[in-house]
Order: structure tokens, then C-alpha cells, then sequence
């Protein structure tokens, strides 16, 4: 999906309160989403990364994940 090194050309967007998706030049990588536990982080197939108490915490799993995808 994308290389580590692309890491800092992440772009987020708020498309809703309190929904954000994760995206670079060409590529969506996952989305966040708040409920009633906090915040629920999604790759780019829409399946769950996990659930996160803040939304910087499920921003960084999805960016993670994204550059675990390329490295496995």
C-alpha cells in the first residue's frame, strides 16, 4: 500500500464529525470512527484495525497498518 517512507504524506480529512479518512497521493489507506468506546480504526478494505482511546492513537494504527501491509 504505501512504503514507510510515505508515511509523512499521509493526508487526513474530516469527512463527518467524527469521521476522518487516511489517504496519499493516489492510494486510501483506512478510516477512523468514533463510538461509544473511543475510536475505531479501518484499513483500506473497510476491516477493523482495532479500537483506540483517542483518535491520534487509531490515526497512528491506521498509518501503521498501512505500512505493515507493504512490509509483509
Amino acid at each position: 500500500m504505501q512504503s514507510p517512507e510515505d508515511a509523512d504524506q499521509v493526508i487526513w480529512s474530516r469527512v463527518e464529525q467524527d469521521f476522518h479518512v487516511a489517504s496519499t497521493p493516489g492510494a486510501f489507506l483506512g478510516c477512523v470512527d468514533k463510538n461509544h468506546e473511543g475510536y475505531s480504526a479501518h484499513d483500506a478494505h473497510t476491516q477493523v484495525i482495532g479500537s483506540y482511546p483517542t483518535l491520534d492513537a487509531a490515526m497512528s494504527a491506521v498509518i501503521a497498518h498501512s505500512t505493515e501491509t507493504v512490509d509483509a
